[in-house]
């Protein structure tokens, strides 16, 4: 995974935006955290959605994490 994918969370929106085509890896790896979503591609890269009203400081911590681990690999 690149060292420059940086997930960009929108708290409004309940969304989290990421370049394509990490967008798949990324929603996995949450549904692995117990969150759920769906994903669309627009001009700019992966938009994921969440479903429910996520806590977003968790969602923010995963994020981090996900972040983290791919620039470590």
């Amino acid at each position: 995974m690149s060292a420059s994918v940086h997930p960009v969370l929108n708290r409004d929106r309940d969304e989290v935006r990421v370049p394509a085509p990490y967008g798949a890896t990324l929603l996995s790896y949450l549904g692995r955290k117990g969150l759920r979503g769906h994903i669309h591609t627009d001009t700019v890269g992966d938009v994921i959605v969440l479903d429910g009203e996520p806590d977003m400081g968790r969602v923010r911590m995963y994020l981090d994490d996900w972040e983290r681990a791919a620039t470590s690999a």
